[in-house]
C-alpha cells in the first residue's frame, strides 16, 4: 500500500496517515483505521479534513459520543471561519445514517463547487448507503 511506504519515509506526513486511514476502513479494518486517523489529527494540528474522516469511522464503529464531540469541534472550527467540506461533512452523516443530512451536505458541497464531490463521491465506499438515492443520483450528474 502506497500510504505505508510513505509513511516509511516521512512519518510526519499526515495526508499518508489520512489515506491510510481511509483504506483501512473501506477494507474493514475499524481498529487500524482509527488509530491511522488519531495519528494523522495529531500530526495535521486537528485539519478539519482528518477530524471529518475520523468522525466518520467512529460513526461506522458506533462510537456516536465521540462522533457528536467531533461534529461540534467542526461546527466551532466553520464558525471561526475554517474551511470544513461538506463532503467530508456527508461522509459524517451518511455513516451516522442519516441520509437527509448526508445529502444536504452534498448538496451544499455542490453549490459551494466543492472539488471533492466528484473525486470522492463517485467512488468512495463511504456513500455507498445513498447510491440508489435519486437525489444522489442527481448530484453525480451535475457538474461542479
Amino acid at each position: 500500500m502506497q500510504a505505508r511506504s510513505t509513511i516509511e519515509l516521512d512519518p510526519g506526513f499526515y495526508p499518508a496517515h489520512l489515506f491510510l486511514g481511509l483504506a483501512y476502513q473501506q477494507a474493514g479494518r475499524r481498529s487500524d483505521a482509527i488509530a491511522a486517523l488519531e495519528r494523522a489529527i495529531s500530526l495535521s494540528q486537528r485539519s478539519t479534513m482528518t477530524l471529518a474522516a475520523l468522525a466518520a469511522a467512529l460513526a461506522a464503529d458506533a462510537q456516536t459520543s465521540r462522533v457528536s464531540d467531533l461534529l461540534g469541534e467542526l461546527d466551532h472550527a466553520a464558525a471561526r471561519g475554517r474551511y470544513v467540506s461538506r463532503v467530508w461533512l456527508a461522509a459524517v452523516h451518511a455513516a451516522l445514517g442519516d441520509t437527509d443530512r448526508a445529502l444536504d451536505s452534498l448538496e451544499r458541497a455542490r453549490r459551494d463547487r466543492c472539488c471533492w464531490l466528484l473525486r470522492c463521491v463517485r467512488l468512495d465506499a463511504r456513500f455507498d448507503t445513498l447510491r440508489d438515492i435519486p437525489r444522489f443520483q442527481t448530484l453525480l450528474r451535475t457538474d461542479v
